[in-house]
């Protein structure tokens, strides 16, 4: 059975669970964090 969503949040959901890019861009935003991390200056006393 197919789940119909009444509402613009529900219908933006389900293209994005069914968006083949979804994981593409889920993989690119940890990635780029990973390293924004990694380049970011460290303070000895935040």
């Amino acid at each position: 059975m197919q789940y119909k969503s009444k509402n613009i949040a529900g219908r933006l959901a389900s293209t994005f669970l069914n968006n083949p890019l979804t994981m593409l861009l889920a993989i690119s935003i940890l990635l780029l964090g990973y390293i924004t991390l990694n380049i970011a200056p460290r303070e000895e006393d935040p």
